[in-house]
């Protein structure tokens, strides 16, 4: 009963401190909020954003104490009702020079101060003194705090905005008041609204697919590839739609894949140089056993081919071209290595016409069909 009445008193002071009367709530300044991305899959929007709680002011106006004991962060919407929180990260955050623990919880819609439709605390439930500190200031204005977190919120609905309440500052330049438009997320003025990412195993390598639900000055796709999850690089780029407001799908094949495990995200450019990133998956590629033939274009033919195949051997092989008759047009030798392998088949000195190509070695044969006009 006595952890539920001291539970029950923290709560209780945990909306005082952020009351809009109580001094309390212009204890810091200098704050910074980001809105890194926005993921959407599976049904569920995931957003990610980063927070820096600011110094304070050691001149006139200084507000408070000079620290912040408590953040919430308040989701709004003109249409929706309730939206629900499924999940949120990190679960505990710790002050900078105090290492006091903050414990979040889920208080979902709430009245004033938030009058929001979702919202997430973060309160000191063991009375530490003080939380976030101020760091050195000058008269008139604090500087940048060198402490950041990125948070990350899973909703079923995707907010107007949101709101950080607790660290704005008495004396901000821009406003002043509490709360600061410095703690607003915008999420109508969203870059890239993500889609879901996609990826799959296919006979020729790793397909991937993605969407975007909206996009504005959207540049291009910088298409990531990684073994371990960590060390990401570059493996292609697909232009983007720009500017739009309806479902836009994105394709990539990644014919030459690492054999095993493969992590693939996607990175967009805007126009502007800022960037950011889709989700992550992960793929298990192994080599098709034997011979098989991957893309081979164009269909129909003019000059030339270019042919795809994978093996699993280190081998040497045959490609030899026939014509309708049977007899044998053309012919090339192949020192074909274990995965996909590529190739240019010049076609110029043969007439129009069907022809059929056989590709063999130690480990099986192929036969394919083709068209020259």
């Amino acid at each position: 009963m006595k952890r539920i009445l001291s539970f029950s008193l923290t709560l209780f002071l945990f909306f005082a401190f952020l009351g809009v009367e109580n001094p309390e709530v212009k204890a810091c300044d200098r704050t910074f909020t980001q809105l890194d991305s926005v993921v959407f899959t599976g049904g569920l929007y995931t957003i990610y954003t980063t927070v820096c709680i600011g110094g304070g002011l050691t001149g006139i106006n200084t507000g408070a104490g000079g620290d912040t004991r408590e953040i919430a962060f308040g989701f709004f919407s003109s249409t929706i009702d309730t939206i629900n929180i499924i999940t949120f990260s990190p679960m505990i955050i710790t002050g900078d020079s105090t290492g006091c623990s903050w414990f979040g919880f889920d208080f979902m819609p709430q009245g004033a101060p938030f009058n929001s439709q979702a919202t997430v605390g973060f309160i000191d439930l063991f009375g530490c003194a003080t939380g976030y500190q101020c760091i050195n200031s000058t008269m008139l204005c604090g500087q940048a705090h060198a402490q950041c977190t990125q948070f990350t919120f899973t909703v079923d609905a995707l907010p107007d905005s949101a709101r950080v309440f607790g660290p704005e500052g008495a004396g901000n330049p821009v406003a002043g008041c509490y709360p600061d438009p410095d703690m607003l997320l915008d999420f109508t003025i969203l870059p890239v609204e993500w889609g879901d990412l996609y990826g799959a195993v296919v006979e020729n390598g790793i397909n991937l697919d993605w969407s975007t639900l909206s996009e504005t000055n959207n540049d291009y796709f910088d298409v990531m590839r990684s073994a371990d999850g960590v060390n990401f690089e570059s493996i292609g780029t697909v232009t983007a739609q720009g500017s739009s407001q309806r479902l836009i799908s994105y394709g990539f094949l990644d014919d030459q894949p690492i054999i095993g495990t493969s992590h693939y995200k996607i990175i967009q450019v805007d126009l502007d140089g800022s960037r950011s990133e889709s989700e992550t998956v992960t793929l298990e590629y192994t080599v098709p056993s034997g011979l098989r033939w991957g893309d081979i274009g164009p269909v129909p033919a003019s000059d030339f081919v270019n042919l795809s195949f994978s093996t699993e051997f280190a081998e040497s092989l045959q490609l030899a071209v026939y014509d309708v008759k049977g007899s044998q047009v053309l012919t090339r030798t192949i020192d074909a290595q274990i995965g996909t392998n590529t190739m240019h088949l010049n076609l110029e000195d043969l007439e129009a016409g069907i022809y059929y190509l056989q590709l063999k070695g130690p480990s099986g044969r192929l036969d394919h069909k083709l068209m020259k006009f």
